[in-house]
C-alpha cells in the first residue's frame, strides 16, 4: 500500500521500513526530506542499507544505480547551500532593516505597539503601549516589594489590566510575560523564545523604547 508520511522524514515510518514491509518512499523534492547534507546522507543510507528505494518527484535520478546514487548526493549538496544562502540573506535583510530603527517583524513584545513608518517605506517601529507599560511598571514595583506573582496578577486584574490572549492575569501568563521581557531600551531578537523568536536567524540586539 501507499502511505503519506509528509515531511518528517523516514523516522514516521520507521518500523515498517525496519521490517522489510516498505519498498519505496516517495517524496515530493529532495530538499523536503532532509534539513542538512549530514541528516540527508543518515537517512538515505539507512534506506540504501535496507534495500528500500527513494525517489524524489521533482529531481530525476535512480537511486538503485551508483550514477544514480552520486545525482542524489550532488542535489543534496546544492539544496543546503540554496538553504544557507536564504538564510544569509534573510539574516542581512533584518539586520539592514533594524539598523534603520525598524522592527524586524512578528507581533510587537507585550508593552509595545507597532507605528507604520510616516516615510512610507512600509516598515514599522516600536512605541510604548502606554497602559501595558503602566502593567509592567506596577507588576515590576510591587514584586520587588516583596509581593509573591500571584498576589500580584489578582493585583492587576482588580486594577483593570489584561493580557492580551486571555480573560485575566495568573501567576503563569504574568511570569512568562515578565521573565521574557525586556524593558531597558533594547531587545534581543531572534532568540529561541518569547517574541522576537526565530530558529532561522542569529539573535541580535534592536533598540526599543524603554520602560
Amino acid at each position: 500500500g501507499i502511505r503519506d508520511i509528509g515531511v518528517t522524514g523516514v523516522q514516521t515510518c520507521a518500523l515498517p521500513i525496519y521490517a522489510g514491509t516498505v519498498q519505496a518512499v516517495v517524496v515530493s523534492k529532495l530538499d523536503r526530506f532532509g534539513r542538512s547534507m549530514r541528516h540527508l546522507a543518515r537517512l538515505l543510507g539507512e534506506l540504501d542499507d535496507l534495500k528500500c528505494t527513494f525517489v524524489s518527484v521533482a529531481d530525476s535520478f535512480d537511486s538503485s544505480t551508483a550514477s544514480g546514487r552520486m545525482h542524489r548526493s550532488l542535489l543534496g549538496v546544492f539544496a543546503e547551500f540554496e538553504r544557507e544562502q536564504i538564510r544569509e540573506r534573510t539574516m542581512a535583510g533584518l539586520l539592514a532593516i533594524t539598523k534603520q530603527g525598524f522592527w524586524p517583524g512578528g507581533p510587537a513584545p507585550y508593552g509595545f505597539r507597532l507605528d507604520k513608518d510616516s516615510g512610507g517605506s512600509g516598515h514599522t517601529r516600536l512605541a510604548l503601549h502606554e497602559t501595558e507599560a503602566e502593567m509592567f511598571r506596577i507588576a515590576v514595583t510591587e514584586i520587588l516589594a516583596g509581593r509573591t506573582v500571584w498576589a500580584t496578577a489578582e493585583l492587576l486584574n482588580s486594577l483593570g489590566y489584561k493580557p492580551r490572549s486571555a480573560k485575566d492575569w495568573t501567576y503563569h501568563n504574568l511570569r512568562r510575560v515578565l521573565v521574557d521581557a525586556q524593558l531597558s531600551g533594547k531587545w534581543a531578537y531572534g532568540r529561541p523564545y518569547g517574541w522576537g523568536r526565530s530558529r532561522s536567524v542569529g539573535e541580535f540586539t534592536i533598540a526599543t523604547p524603554a520602560i
